[in-house]
């Protein structure tokens, strides 16, 4: 029935959520850095006089893993820690940047049979398979479950499948965030690791500290080199990766080409100078 209602909720109004990205700084090996939105990155690999054992920048991987885990994340689940934490790579944020700093309680996918949702409480993640709404109700437009769900204050969607403009429009004009997820894992499988985060955090930042530890051990053992680790750690972070020598100077960089040329030299002129790296560097404890 194209006029029913997919929570079964009424009309609630939401407020808007402030936006507040945190800076988060983090290290591979000498120097960690951020400004605004992008994370920079010094690899202990880049010696202007000779090349880093194997061994050492294996040792240099690990406070990457603590500081991108564990400084970046604190104690609560938020929009921006699921979509950096717990949905795949190359899930696209289409709209609502300016509420990522929202809490999320809960997730929760659309099923091809009524009810569509169990009983919204407000700040859940809406997870939305296209082929499962198209057998729920073949007439049933997505803007419109946009709009049902900001009425019942849902936290954010997450849509497999095709969005169209009407439904990129409603969550704009509702101010919610909406994402494109790749068709990589199921939604169930990304349900589940949506809530693994938010019920059991330190076990879901824990392994996927080791995760990403192993990876990086991987890459370097198979002599990827600073090309492969930046890229690796975008695709991680879905942040841009910035890496720098020793003198400041930028070795290489992944996740930068989106960005508009003046973004981008926004950015790269944010760098700190070299003497507030070294300070910073001075503050972090050594790799064990």
């Amino acid at each position: 029935n194209p006029n029913s209602n997919p929570t079964g909720r009424g009309d609630q109004s939401t407020g808007r959520a402030e936006a507040r990205k945190s800076p988060t700084c983090f290290s591979i090996g000498v120097i960690a850095h951020c400004a605004s939105a992008l994370d920079f990155v010094q690899s202990a690999q880049c010696r202007s006089h000779r090349r880093t054992p194997k061994t050492q920048l294996l040792s240099s991987l690990m406070p990457a893993r603590r500081h991108l885990l564990c400084t970046m994340y604190k104690s609560s689940a938020t929009i921006e820690d699921i979509y950096r934490l717990a949905l795949p790579p190359d899930t696209r944020l289409l709209a609502g940047d300016e509420t990522l700093n929202r809490p999320v309680s809960w997730a929760c996918s659309l099923r091809p049979s009524p009810p569509a949702f169990p009983k919204l409480d407000g700040n859940e993640l809406a997870l939305i398979d296209m082929d499962d709404l198209r057998q729920l109700d073949p007439q049933m437009r997505l803007d419109r479950v946009v709009r049902t769900l900001h009425s019942a204050r849902i936290a954010a969607i997450a849509v497999q499948g095709t969005v169209a403009p009407t439904a990129l429009d409603a969550a704009r004009a509702a101010q919610i965030a909406l994402f494109q997820l790749p068709g990589t894992l199921s939604v169930s499988q990304i349900e589940r690791a949506v809530i693994r985060l938010i019920v059991d955090r330190s076990g879901y930042i824990a392994q996927r500290s080791a995760d990403l530890q192993r990876e990086l051990n991987q890459i370097a053992l198979d002599g990827g080199g600073l090309e492969k680790i930046a890229q690796h750690l975008h695709e991680f972070a879905q942040q841009p990766i910035l890496l720098l020598k020793e003198d400041g100077q930028r070795a290489t960089s992944a996740g930068l080409d989106g960005a508009s040329e003046g973004r981008r030299e926004q950015l790269v002129n944010a760098l700190p100078n070299r003497m507030a790296l070294r300070s910073w560097a001075a503050t972090q404890s050594p790799a064990k």
